[in-house]
């Protein structure tokens, strides 16, 4: 009997969550997003705004993660300052992503994960896309039935072996109060299940 290693891991092969755009379009993604982010802050402030070079740095980076840059099958972490507009950019990311391949990835806030593991069940978000905004301010941990969890902790261990596709917002550095948070193992394997990208700048809140 021949046997060859690379049979065992042929599943594998292919993996991906979403076709991947031609670099050639870069800058159309790049403009169609700016428009979305401009179009939410125009429905969140009550008037036209022209995003910070800050953020428009983020949309760049936005628009090469469509079009295969960095790493293309992992989510999606923005990082950023309070009020420096990563939520906004965010969520007007993920608007544009469900009409550019017809999904529907839903939001939500960290804090709320624990009644929705209560409704729905952890094991409801294991595989399927999510967008989780302020990534760290959920609770430490979340009883369900009976079974403690710790909220985050144990969400992603197993998103992170599913390679499900994440995206999230947070204002923690990694290497700082993420690692406080959730540990060095959690941490670390977050810099491989995310890109990572920063929005600095002051507030912007009024």
């Amino acid at each position: 009997m021949n046997f060859n290693p690379d049979e065992l891991f042929l599943k594998d092969e292919g993996f991906e969550h979403r076709k991947v755009k031609p670099l050639s379009e870069k800058e159309l993604h790049a403009n169609n997003i700016t428009l979305t982010v401009k179009k939410l802050l125009e429905l969140k402030i009550g008037e036209k705004s022209e995003l910070t070079n800050e953020q428009k740095k983020v949309v760049e980076q936005l628009a090469g993660w469509i079009c295969g840059e960095g790493k293309p099958q992992s989510g999606i972490l923005i990082l950023g300052s309070v009020g420096s507009g990563k939520t906004t950019v965010m969520q007007a990311f993920i608007r544009y992503y469900n009409w550019l391949y017809n999904k529907v990835i839903k939001e939500y806030h960290s804090k709320v994960l624990p009644m929705e593991y209560k409704t729905k069940g952890i094991d409801y978000f294991y595989k399927r896309p999510i967008f989780i905004d302020d990534l760290g301010k959920e609770s430490a941990s979340t009883v369900e039935y009976g079974q403690r969890y710790d909220t985050w902790g144990d969400l992603f261990a197993v998103r992170y072996e599913l390679k499900s596709l994440t995206f999230a917002t947070a204002n923690y550095k990694l290497d700082g109060q993420f690692k406080e948070i959730y540990g060095e193992v959690i941490t670390d394997r977050m810099k491989e299940h995310f890109n990572i990208f920063e929005l600095v700048g002051e507030s912007l809140r009024k």
